[in-house]
């Protein structure tokens, strides 16, 4: 696009186990659904650790297998999230691609990560919107990466802001990315699910339950 001066860091989060193991922090998350994290306090918090607890009655009502979960907060950029006790989830240590934090599905092992969810962030210039950003984005992936195919591309929401939700296909289809993406003032949050094409549909229901519980604080 002209007008904007802008490098999308979509293109960096597609076949990135070198980046996952790397600067993902070794130390795991360890508060549990209910349980904020040291130092978490105020009304901002209490209304997350509600959103948690609503999270995991919700998943455990009518289950045959209750889900527990654990709760992810972040002060610096102002977001919360749960996810299943059975993935991993790791703090980003310092790096240049807007890393924040990374979940690694089960057994995944973080030196060599092919599924896993990571959330990102990219400052943009003062007037640029959701749409056209992912036009931007989408622009740039087709570029570097002529054989994606595109599945799907959704409008949605993320914590009661517009997002665009993207599913597409790379590496000649070994590989399948759901994308969310939203603008909140002068950043844009990308929340990428990327996993083996193969296996997928068996992590796409706690990839999307992950996606849906970001909530801005």
């Amino acid at each position: 696009m002209t007008g904007f001066d802008i490098k999308p860091i979509l293109t960096l989060i597609l076949m990135t186990c070198l980046l996952v193991a790397g600067s993902l922090a070794e130390s795991q998350i360890t508060a549990s659904a209910g349980q904020p994290s040291a130092g978490s306090s105020g009304a901002a918090d209490e209304d997350a650790q509600s959103m948690v607890e609503e999270t995991a009655g919700s998943l455990e009502e009518g289950s045959p297998n209750p889900v527990q979960l654990n709760y992810y907060q972040n002060h610096t950029f102002g977001f919360s999230m749960t996810y299943p006790e059975s993935w991993t989830g790791k703090e980003a240590g310092p790096n240049d691609m807007g890393l924040i934090a990374g979940f690694l599905a089960p057994k995944e092992s973080s030196k060599n990560p092919q599924n896993y969810l990571m959330v990102q962030y990219e400052s943009l210039p003062l007037d640029m919107n959701l749409d056209q950003y992912v036009a931007a984005a989408l622009a740039h992936l087709n570029t570097t990466f002529p054989d994606l195919e595109l599945i799907s591309d959704n409008r949605t929401g993320v914590s009661s802001q517009p997002a665009r939700e993207l599913v597409y296909a790379v590496d000649r289809g070994s590989y399948k990315v759901l994308q969310v993406m939203t603008v909140r003032g002068q950043k844009a949050f990308i929340i990428t699910f990327n996993a083996r094409a193969a296996g997928y549909a068996l992590m796409e229901d706690d990839a999307r339950d992950i996606i849906s519980s970001f909530q801005f604080i």
